[in-house]
């Protein structure tokens, strides 16, 4: 017989995608430029993305990737491999159908194709809307309110760096398994790393550049290869919008009792 008085357990909510498909590309590539498709142990890919060697956000992008069709997984435990999948490959390597293939993984996740399949006729209504039917409407494994937010987000930015329209259609594919975000991550660890890690000694040697914006907060790094294509230029393009929605959310609004910002003189020359 359970204790009297006994606090209920918190119900898990469903699997979804640890990152959104945007993350989850440059963690194939980080993968793909290193080793190509050969399989990768585990543990190695962890420290490639970031993340400490067996820790659960690492454990959790690595079945996020698996999701999303980009890599492949075999084995167990600290003992598995992952190799990057045909599609991977394709996306990675800007192939032809590169376009095609982020429609496919980007509905690939079994929670994605359920909210595409909802709402994909009429377009996305609002995340209150979505939000109301993930926690209240479903008719089993509901989503806990702390978590949902972020299921959304990742949606959105998923739905948007693919491209998806509504007029494309979801292949079914087999259930795969999620890793569930644990309460109280801070971004970085939600969002993983924005772009592959890149050696110190490439930046020294001229083959990448980097640039950093200090804030109160701390501080904003981006580094870039020294020479980029057209068709790679106009992906940094979108991926910036695509960052710039990220950063609005984590701002805080102003309170009344806040100074108001000092206002630029134009004086300094910021070119």
């Amino acid at each position: 017989m359970a204790e009297a008085g006994k606090a209920k357990k918190r119900a898990r909510s469903p699997n979804y995608p640890f990152v959104d498909l945007q993350v989850a590309v440059g963690h194939t590539e980080a993968l793909y430029s290193h080793d190509r498709r050969h399989p990768v142990p585990i543990l190695i890919a962890h420290e490639r993305w970031g993340y400490k060697r067996g820790s659960a956000a690492g454990n959790q992008c690595t079945a996020a990737l698996k999701s999303y069709g980009l890599i492949r997984v075999e084995g167990r435990g600290d003992d598995r491999k992952l190799s990057v999948t045909e599609a991977g490959e394709r996306i990675v390597r800007h192939a032809p159908d590169r376009p095609q293939r982020l429609r496919d993984a980007a509905l690939s996740p079994p929670i994605h194709s359920e909210l595409w399949s909802k709402y994909r006729e009429a377009g996305l209504p609002s995340d209150d809307v979505v939000k109301n039917y993930l926690v209240w409407e479903r008719e089993q494994n509901r989503f806990n309110e702390d978590v949902v937010d972020g299921v959304i987000c990742r949606f959105r930015d998923t739905i948007a760096f693919a491209n998806v329209q509504n007029t494309d259609t979801i292949e079914e594919d087999e259930g795969l398994s999620y890793g569930e975000e644990k309460q109280g991550n801070g971004i970085l660890e939600v969002l993983g790393p924005l772009v592959p890690s890149v050696k110190k000694q490439a930046v020294v040697e001229g083959m990448i550049k980097q640039d950093i914006f200090a804030l109160d907060e701390g501080q904003i790094v981006i580094q870039w290869p020294t020479i980029l294509s057209e068709a790679s230029f106009d992906d940094v393009k979108d991926w910036l919008k695509i960052l710039q929605r990220k950063i609005g959310r984590c701002v805080r609004p102003r309170s009344a009792s806040e100074p108001m910002p000092e206002v630029d003189s134009g004086d300094d020359d910021n070119a």
